[in-house]
């Protein structure tokens, strides 16, 4: 899955976000409940599985980053 846009009424969460350790992530997916899903940027396909939710990366501290 590569970087799709994801409507803006979908989730409210930012496009990208940096973790402490300096991956950046970048918002692939959204749950039902609207809750963004993120995949490092290096990763061009990631399996909904795999991918991160803003609350799980902000476990090891994260900020907003432009995209």
């Amino acid at each position: 899955m590569a970087d799709q846009p994801i409507p803006q009424e979908t989730t409210k969460d930012p496009e990208r976000v940096q973790t402490s350790n300096g991956t950046i992530w970048s918002l692939r997916a959204a749950t039902r409940g609207g809750a963004g899903l993120y995949a490092p940027v290096e990763v061009r396909e990631c399996p909904r599985l795999v991918m991160a939710t803003l609350a799980e990366l902000a476990e090891h501290g994260v900020k907003a980053v432009a995209a």
